[in-house]
């Protein structure tokens, strides 16, 4: 896989960014054993590479992904990227594809349901499916609400109304990827946060 073979650290604003998230991701539940640090990663010029808990989530330029992950457990959510541009590349060297509008959540942890992961972040979506993975390994793939991720995470929100033109950049890309997702997968039911 060639974005694993360019490892490629992120850019020391990106990290002050991701601790700044989370700082702020306490107030998104009380659940700091599920989610110790979140990061927004828009790789606009160079593949990513983001190493988490259970493996390293591979991010093709042009990406916007959102990415939380704990001791037990990481989640990846896919905010825009042209097809196959985000995978989570498992230690065992097994790889999950992450389509745009879906999210992607992984956890070692046997008692932890997918409510006790999803309901924290505050961000709705729909119609999640359980599988397992092997070496004691569960995911849950469900789609999720563009809209409700961007109200929900507080860098997206801030983003949202930057006067930074990169940061409008990023986010006119999101906002087009919504509205075209709305269109394809409105019919599959309404996004939920109650579980």
């Amino acid at each position: 896989m060639a974005i694993a073979r360019r490892t490629q650290w992120i850019s020391r604003a990106t990290i002050c960014t991701a601790l700044a998230l989370s700082a702020s991701q306490a107030a998104l539940g009380n659940t700091p054993r599920q989610w110790s640090k979140a990061i927004v990663v828009s790789s606009t010029a160079r593949d990513s590479l983001v190493k988490c808990s259970l493996g390293q989530v591979a991010i093709r330029k042009s990406s916007v992904v959102y990415v939380l992950n704990g001791p037990s457990a990481t989640a990846v959510y896919n905010l825009h990227s042209e097809p196959g541009g985000v995978k989570l590349v498992l230690s065992n060297n097994q790889t999950v594809a992450v389509p745009v509008g879906q999210e992607l959540v992984l956890t070692s942890s046997a008692g932890l349901a997918f409510s006790e992961l999803q309901k924290p972040t505050h961000i709705s979506c729909r119609q999640p499916e359980e599988f397992r993975i092997g070496d004691g390994i569960r995911g849950f793939v469900a789609d999720f609400s563009l809209p409700s991720a961007i109200i929900s995470v507080p860098l997206l929100k801030t983003k949202l109304h930057s006067t930074d033109t990169q940061d409008r950049h990023v986010m006119n890309r999101v906002l087009k990827t919504a509205v075209s997702l709305h269109i394809v997968t409105g019919n599959r039911g309404p996004f939920t946060a109650d579980f």
